[in-house]
């Protein structure tokens, strides 16, 4: 029998969680995928995050692709948002 994926639930503060919170994008690339997918459930529960093994890995790819302390011009889109929204709750959770 396969082992579940861990859950990682990660309750976000209100400004980490508007950081995500934008309407959803009408591409179909994989990171306008994680977007959506990331968009929906902080509007069904707001301020809630809940990622599997491989969601948080995505998250995780998508904001080591640069140095959040040294943002790109222009604040770094996607991957600056997902590093100001979940650099916190993350160093909680994984106890950092």
């Amino acid at each position: 029998m396969p082992k579940q994926a861990k859950k990682f639930d990660l309750t976000l503060t209100p400004e980490e969680a508007a950081e995500i919170q934008n309407p959803p994008v009408t591409s179909m690339g994989g990171r306008q995928q994680l977007e959506r997918s990331l968009y929906r459930q902080l509007q069904a529960t707001p301020n809630q995050i809940s990622l599997d093994d491989k969601g948080l890995g995505k998250v995780l790819r998508y904001m080591s692709q640069y140095d959040g302390a040294n943002p790109p011009a222009g604040g770094g889109g996607l991957q600056g948002r997902l590093h100001r929204a979940f650099s916190r709750p993350l160093r909680e959770k994984l106890g950092l």
